[in-house]
């Protein structure tokens, strides 16, 4: 399903936490969040803090499960059909969008020198990542590090280069995918080295040579194609993840609505509990979980949706992470996000 992630673990988040928000696989992700809120409930029963004999607490508990069962689900659809307005344009509009697309390959392909750009996500911006490592590498054979300002640029070209080559690596062992494409490349900071490069270019224009001037230009250009290609990727990724998602919340929906009533019909005898009050846990306790499962899917998609969103959010040398102090450390720092 395209949901594992393979090459190594990068970015700030443990291993246990980037998988929760990004690599693991959501249904596993909904269903541990079932499973902890039924030991909960669970827990809570079995040491007497909540009951299921008082018949209006439960009917006003099926009530509302009612309710927000059908305010997630209106939510849901109402976020596929902004998706779906995005999909009907004039034909003018579609063929703009095509051509942006096919000049975005073209200007790709004579970066990486290739007769035309890889049709796949990750052999795409593998394709970019090694024309970035190039051009990093071509940057730093051009300065003769004799002044404190060619150091700088030495220095700059390294990292990027490094970064480059690990970022390549990854992709270089990765299954073919449009989230994999995003994944391995979400913790790349290429707004920061675009920063970083254009105000080594500024600051220092009087100190490095118009070879290296043309060599960092061509760096930089590289990494704003970088930039624009992620991005592309990460919209169609948030489309058809966020389309997905109104699917199965929409096939939830009537189960969780059924499971709601069926909580509230427990209590339509005469004498109150149709079942016996030892097993009652054991039956609205399941109910529950039921009703809960639209929400519950509903936030493991929408952590990884954030997140994606949250560390791909800027543009170009657009750096809002974090401050950065001018000088050296805008100059080097360029790997971390």
């Amino acid at each position: 399903m395209g949901e594992e992630r393979t090459g190594p673990t990068t970015g700030s988040e443990s291993g246990l936490l980037r998988w929760i928000l990004l690599d693991g696989n959501r249904f596993l992700i909904a269903a541990g969040i079932l499973a902890v809120s039924g030991l909960v409930l669970a827990a809570l029963t079995a040491a007497d803090v909540v009951g299921f004999t008082n018949e209006s607490s439960i009917n006003r508990l099926a009530n509302g499960m009612v309710a927000g069962t059908f305010s997630v689900v209106t939510i849901v659809i109402t976020i596929n059909q902004l998706i779906l307005s995005r999909q009907f344009a004039a034909a003018s509009q579609l063929r703009e969008r095509l051509d942006g697309v096919m000049e975005l390959r073209e200007d790709i392909a004579q970066k990486a020198d290739v007769h035309a750009s890889p049709a796949e996500p990750t052999a795409l911006l593998e394709v970019v990542m090694s024309a970035v490592e190039d051009r990093a590498i071509r940057l730093g054979e051009t300065v003769a590090e004799e002044n404190e300002r060619e150091r700088e640029v030495s220095e700059y070209a390294r990292t990027v280069a490094e970064a480059a080559g690990d970022a390549r690596d990854r992709l270089d062992d990765a299954d073919f995918g449009t989230f994999h494409a995003v994944s391995l490349t979400i913790d790349y900071d290429d707004s920061q080295q675009i920063y970083a490069g254009r105000y080594l270019q500024n600051e220092h224009a009087e100190g490095i040579d118009e070879e290296t001037d043309e060599a960092l230009t061509d760096l930089l250009e590289t990494l704003q194609l970088f930039n624009v290609a992620r991005s592309h990727f990460k919209t169609t990724y948030m489309e058809r993840e966020l389309s997905r998602l109104s699917r199965l919340i929409t096939y939830l929906g009537i189960p969780a609505i059924l499971a709601a009533l069926s909580t509230g019909l427990l209590y339509g005898d005469r004498g109150g509990l149709t079942v016996s009050p030892e097993i009652a846990p054991q039956v609205i306790i399941p109910l529950i979980l039921v009703v809960l499962s639209p929400l519950a899917l509903l936030s493991a998609f929408v952590l990884r949706s954030a997140t994606v969103t949250r560390r791909t959010a800027s543009i170009g040398p657009m750096v809002p992470n974090k401050e950065v102090e001018e000088g050296t450390a805008a100059s080097t720092d360029v790997t971390e996000h």
